[in-house]
């Protein structure tokens, strides 16, 4: 595990200001279950909510234990993993400019504050018509 340098991180969210020591913090549409897998599982994808996964980790260790806990379905039980729901969250650093943000997939610089906002059944999905049972 790279181990990424340790940031004074504020962020803001509707409930009020939380300061922290972060080697990484993931900012998702919707929380995520705490279930078995590697692949991350939502019981819904329009609640209008953004989770913030604040890592509080200090030792290659912790991090490790974090993802491991992830792989088994008990991340949520992390004691070192804080997690905050908004439908805003800003960003700021008290110790750097710019930093290197992941969205979907692709790594970018990015200079803070980092805003992130998410609007509740905003977007309009089609979805082809129910295929029907077939009579018995």
């Amino acid at each position: 595990i790279v181990m990424v340098p340790c940031l004074s991180l504020d962020l803001r969210t509707t409930e009020g200001r939380h300061q922290a020591e972060s080697r990484f913090v993931a900012i998702t549409s919707n929380r995520y279950d705490d279930v078995f897998g590697v692949i991350p599982k939502r019981a819904t994808l329009d609640s209008g909510e953004l989770s913030a996964y604040v890592s509080r980790h200090r030792s290659r260790w912790g991090l490790f234990r974090s993802a491991i806990a992830y792989l088994f379905g008990r991340w949520e039980q992390d004691t070192e993993l804080s997690i905050l729901s908004s439908d805003e969250i800003v960003v700021r650093s008290r110790d750097r400019k710019r930093t290197l943000v992941i969205i979907d997939g692709e790594v970018e610089p990015r200079e803070f504050p980092l805003h992130f906002s998410i609007r509740r059944r905003a977007l309009a999905v089609m979805l082809p018509p129910p295929i029907p049972e077939p009579a018995a």
